[in-house]
């Protein structure tokens, strides 16, 4: 058994639907207001999301794609773990929301657009609740679940994203339900803040090159 980290690749970030009068508008929308995979950092504010805020729904999904090839065909996962480095200053939960790892399907690995709002399965890989955030500046770690296990590619990219468990279960907000700070994304310099994850896994069974000769 092994564990090995992968940084998330340049097309990390988010995609939201800022501003709209109806939820369900807003949540089941194909086409976002706004997106960016070229940011270092921004406020956790937009990376995830699901609120109201002066008679208005908002909704930021966030991106991470992991070239997870590396670990080879056969390899059997037992454990993961989303890493995302955040400064939090302050957080807001008016409906007890959590932030989930989701899978993600996105077009590209290295960029995002507006099109990709749509780009979630709606399914919960592993929460973290925004009560379980404090004021504090460093890497918040997300365990994934059976599910989410499941999700991890060994021959390719592994695509996960983060999404409000509102957002996921299509119940409204009455409030806000965010954090507030900085985010960091893979454009930062240096690795010191990526977003990375973790893989505890079983390598495949390596092919006896004899055997492959006498066949």
């Amino acid at each position: 058994m092994a564990t090995t980290s992968f940084f998330a690749d340049t097309g990390d970030g988010y995609v939201d639907n800022d501003a709209v009068a109806v939820y369900s508008t807003c949540r089941n929308a194909a086409t976002g207001t706004g997106s960016s995979s070229t940011v270092t950092n921004i406020d956790e504010s937009l990376v995830c999301r699901a609120i109201l805020f002066g008679g208005n729904y908002f909704i930021s999904r966030a991106f991470f794609p992991f070239d997870t090839s590396a670990l080879g065909s056969g390899s059997t996962v037992t454990a993961a773990e989303f890493n995302l480095y955040i400064e939090v200053t302050a957080k807001f939960d008016t409906n007890t929301d959590s932030f989930c790892v989701v899978q993600t399907s996105q077009a590209s690995t290295s960029s995002l657009t507006t099109s990709d709002f749509d780009a979630v399965n709606f399914t919960n890989g592993g929460a973290r609740t925004i009560a379980g955030f404090s004021n504090a500046n460093q890497y918040w770690p997300w365990t994934l679940n059976g599910t989410g296990l499941g999700w991890v590619n060994t021959t390719g990219f592994t695509k996960l994203g983060l999404q409000s468990l509102l957002d996921i279960n299509n119940s409204t907000p009455t409030g806000l339900n965010q954090l507030t700070g900085a985010t960091y994304f893979s454009d930062n310099t240096g690795t010191s803040k990526d977003p990375y994850l973790s893989v505890t896994y079983t390598p495949g069974a390596s092919v006896n090159s004899n055997f492959l000769a006498f066949m």
